[in-house]
């Protein structure tokens, strides 16, 4: 499996959106700060979303995805 690091394009396990990790933060549990884009399936708001996720919780995704 791909190395989760900044730069990297990730997507929950469980599914959602391809989003991008900012920052990587922690040394036990190791968290990544990921963006991306809402659609109007995910959120009415516009503009850039982030938020913080266990990197357990992620997975990598290519780019064609």
């Amino acid at each position: 499996m791909e190395e989760i690091k900044a730069g990297s394009t990730v997507q929950l396990k469980s599914g959602g959106p391809n989003m991008t990790v900012d920052e990587m933060t922690g040394t036990g549990p190791v968290y990544a700060r990921c963006s991306w884009m809402p659609t109007a399936m995910f959120s009415r708001r516009a503009g850039k979303s982030s938020t913080v996720f266990d990197v357990e919780l992620l997975k990598v995704v290519s780019q064609d995805e």
